[in-house]
């Protein structure tokens, strides 16, 4: 190959044709590695992980072989991008579930962050620059954001982030991207710093507390407007947390007045049980809090039908699903230790309304268990693109503010510029936003061309 290249180039335009061929080929054979996984019958995040760890290979298989073969000639580098960025974008073909592509590179990001994937110093580096250039390639970075935001908020919520991990991937996203969108990461964790500082003060206030916490507890306050909103389920968990929460919104007004307001978000609390089985062995159970709550609801009553499960914690009736998905970890033939089954129907995989939910005798050497939430964070690209709506109407208004006047074209052309950055600019949606910002009186069609805008101050 390197002949080959040394040949080819000393003719004028001698590498062109060889470097479309790249592309087509490159194009071709990570479009059929998308589609082969694609196809595979497993949770998004899983067949991403896979899928993007081979797409990463294979971009640096061929980044190699061009530095070594071509002499990173910019024909064949571009060659790569171009058939990469073809392939990770067509969103027709490359869809797990709700998944694109930008979705499942976040997936991949979740997996090496967490450090499932236990990464040296060196592999993880050269891990992140293939991210950083897959992410380079999509047309819709938005979607990259919204779900990396969330998924970094569950690791940090989880305690599964790895500081030095998290910290060095952010750096090389604030190199791509630039401050605006990695501030807000920031604050995330400044957020999580915070709380954990108040921790001790807590501790302290529970101390003289009126009424006795009979357990440890620590609260994450998390400020609203950074932090994205996470599948919340709507539930009241078991009378035992309430002593917890009743004591911290004392402290807390204690030290910010009465000006602050708590909303508690009971769906994303995680807790850690002591279990003492027949023998008198103690065993950690770690799992979320509205598990905790069901377990004790078992236990309590030795079987209890799942729809009064529901409405002893106040679920409604629309969300039972997330219920269902949350009980799931703990059930018989869902679990490698199992603590509850349905009553005649054990290891069946959905659960009705009517089955009755009873506790099973826990069996295993292990002495602290951790069970799964039940749920992952899904991709949910309607929410996403109804997002992009202000983004739309202000990419619109500052170019007609700059240039007073303008034509429909050149609007369009310019406030795609803008938006390109962010994501690829849909013409029809950008004409209904158009139409909505001369209606709420920003602008208006000249009048005597229609084909000419004026700004409206």
């Amino acid at each position: 190959m390197r002949r080959f290249f040394s040949l080819l180039k000393r003719i004028p335009n001698g590498l062109t044709f060889s470097s479309e061929t790249m592309e087509a080929y490159l194009a071709s054979i990570s479009l059929n590695l998308i589609c082969k996984h694609v196809e595979v019958k497993a949770p998004p995040p899983k067949v991403s992980v896979d899928l993007i760890g081979e797409l990463i290979v294979m971009h640096q298989k061929y980044t190699g072989v061009v530095g070594h073969c071509f002499e990173n000639n910019p024909l064949f580098l571009n060659a790569i991008d171009k058939g990469f960025r073809k392939s990770i974008n067509d969103e027709n073909k490359t869809k797990i579930g709700k998944a694109t592509g930008p979705e499942m590179i976040v997936y991949y990001c979740d997996h090496i962050l967490k450090g499932v994937a236990k990464l040296s110093e060196a592999e993880f580096d050269l891990q992140v620059d293939t991210i950083m250039k897959l992410f380079t390639y999509l047309d819709n970075k938005d979607l990259f954001y919204s779900m990396f935001q969330k998924l970094l908020a569950q690791r940090l919520l989880d305690k599964k982030s790895k500081d030095v991990l998290e910290r060095g991937f952010i750096s090389k996203l604030k190199e791509t991207v630039g401050d605006v969108e990695v501030n807000k990461l920031q604050v995330m964790f400044n957020d999580i710093k915070l709380s954990e500082e108040r921790a001790e003060g807590f501790k302290e206030f529970c101390k003289n507390y009126s009424s006795k916490i009979p357990y440890e507890s620590s609260v994450m306050v998390l400020n609203n407007y950074d932090w994205p909103s996470l599948s919340e389920m709507t539930v009241t968990l078991s009378p035992q947390f309430n002593s917890a929460m009743e004591a911290f919104t004392d402290y807390y007004k204690k030290i910010q007045g009465s000006n602050r307001v708590l909303k508690w978000q009971p769906s994303m609390a995680n807790c850690v049980l002591t279990h003492l089985d027949d023998k008198g062995q103690k065993r950690e159970l770690t799992m979320t809090a509205v598990q905790a709550s069901i377990m004790m609801l078992v236990y309590e009553t030795d079987k209890v039908k799942f729809d009064d499960i529901r409405i002893a914690l106040a679920v409604p009736d629309g969300e039972k699903n997330l219920l269902k998905f949350t009980i799931g970890p703990l059930l018989v033939g869902r679990s490698k230790t199992p603590l509850l089954d349905i009553l005649n129907g054990s290891g069946k995989k959905d659960i009705e309304d009517d089955d009755i939910i009873t506790w099973v005798p826990l069996r295993c050497k292990e002495r602290r268990i951790a069970f799964q939430k039940g749920t992952f964070v899904e991709a949910k690209p309607d929410e996403d693109i109804r997002a992009r709506l202000p983004l739309y109407d202000a990419a619109l208004v500052r170019v007609m503010k700059a240039r007073h006047t303008a034509t429909i074209q050149e609007l369009f052309g310019e406030a795609s510029t803008h938006l390109i950055k962010r994501f690829k600019p849909d013409q029809k949606v950008m004409r209904k936003r158009l139409e909505y910002l001369i209606d709420k009186g920003y602008m208006r069609y000249d009048p005597d061309d229609r084909k000419k805008l004026n700004y409206l101050a």
